[in-house]
């Protein structure tokens, strides 16, 4: 019984469990950027998980997924992501961390059409300052993730998984494409998966276009799959707009912490950036001017003073430390919970003196990844 790999140049990697010359079970890796607010970390989208029909229930996939794991520990990763199903993931240290979010809005009166843009289908042509408008929109959006010129080239997926997508962009009066949208391609639905503009006043016209689309497909509801602090979802206030945002307590969108020290490190530009602006926590504050993060993977220590912050070894003395699980830090690292909303569970302990610190440095945020990088 052993473990193959075989790596694409997509960055790919197809990890096979063989058992007497024979694959049985296996899953991909996919290579990512993700970001965590400015920063990016190295991610591995786990996807594909299947074990063959015969050789089930055989702890096959639980041995493909516990050797992946370190796998991507050895192969230099921070964190990981898959899109789970209940009651297996946690086994391997994956907690949910991102929410389902979705807005219905009905379509409007009629809106004026904004003569400076024009809307046509999207080209391949488009592609390079797609990458650019939506590289720009994500800039500071945890859990998306970077796009590259020359490995990013379509849309592969549309509100679900066998659902093609689809786009068209909008040009300003110069040709220059300024807002694209993809929408699931099929004749009875309007379903967004995914836009971005470059700046504001171009909403109205995407509104005109969707609306314009729905009427079409003889539908009066237009979905938009996007997070709910995305400037869109805002611009829908006007309209007869509803949202809806699932939490669930295992599955959907989850994460873990492959490397704990490395994470840190990466984000480190932008711990520090939180905590100038809480200036007294920034030095210290007199009481917390080391902090030990403790977890079941490992720990780091943060030292702070007034201009920057230094990440050190856990078995380093800190004058304040916090103990939780790698998978409730994992979601107050991607802002998927308050400080406060985990205080309760037993297995966290953050005391008085740390928790002010730790609300500074992990804020509530809007986690998100667009439909067309699931795997």
């Amino acid at each position: 019984m052993t473990m193959k790999t075989t790596v694409t140049p997509g960055g790919r990697h197809l990890r096979e469990l063989i058992v007497d010359g024979e694959s049985v079970s296996r899953l991909s890796i996919v290579d990512h950027d993700m970001r965590i607010g400015s920063a990016t970390v190295k991610m591995g989208g786990i996807g594909g998980v299947h074990t063959d029909k015969e050789h089930r229930v055989k702890g096959y996939s639980r041995r493909v997924m516990t050797d992946s794991v370190e796998y991507m520990r050895d192969e230099g990763y921070d964190m990981s992501m898959l899109f789970g199903i209940r009651d297996f993931y946690p086994k391997f240290g994956y907690i949910t961390a991102l929410a389902m979010h979705r807005a219905a809005m009905t379509i409007p009166p009629e809106v004026p059409r904004r003569p400076q843009y024009r809307t046509r289908p999207m080209t391949d042509a488009d592609i390079g300052a797609v990458i650019d408008l939506y590289n720009e929109d994500n800039q500071t959006r945890t859990c998306s993730v970077v796009r590259h010129h020359g490995r990013w080239t379509h849309f592969p997926k549309g509100s679900r998984f066998r659902v093609p997508a689809t786009a068209f962009v909008v040009e300003d009066g110069s040709g220059t494409v300024v807002a694209y949208v993809a929408f699931d391609d099929v004749p009875d639905a309007v379903n967004i998966v995914e836009l971005a503009a470059v700046r504001d006043d171009v909403f109205p016209e995407l509104v005109r276009e969707l609306t314009r689309m729905a009427e079409t497909a003889n539908v009066d509801t237009i979905g938009i799959f996007a997070p709910p602090d995305h400037p869109f979802i805002e611009h829908c206030h006007a309209y007869d707009c509803q949202l809806t945002t699932t939490f669930r307590a295992d599955g959907d969108g989850m994460l873990r912490i492959i490397n704990l020290r490395s994470t840190f490190e990466k984000i480190r530009p932008v711990l520090e950036a939180r905590l100038r602006r809480h200036a007294a926590l920034a030095a210290g504050d007199g009481r917390c001017p080391s902090l030990r993060i403790a977890t079941d993977v490992g720990g780091v220590v943060l030292e702070m003073d007034e201009a920057s912050l230094a990440i050190r070894d856990g078995d380093r003395p800190a004058t304040c430390e916090i103990e939780l699980p790698q998978t409730i830090l994992t979601q107050l690292i991607v802002g998927y919970r308050r400080v406060r909303s985990v205080l309760s569970d037993d297995s966290v302990r953050v005391p008085g003196e740390a928790a002010q610190l730790a609300a500074a440095l992990f804020p509530k945020a809007e986690p998100y990844i667009w439909a067309a990088d699931h795997f």
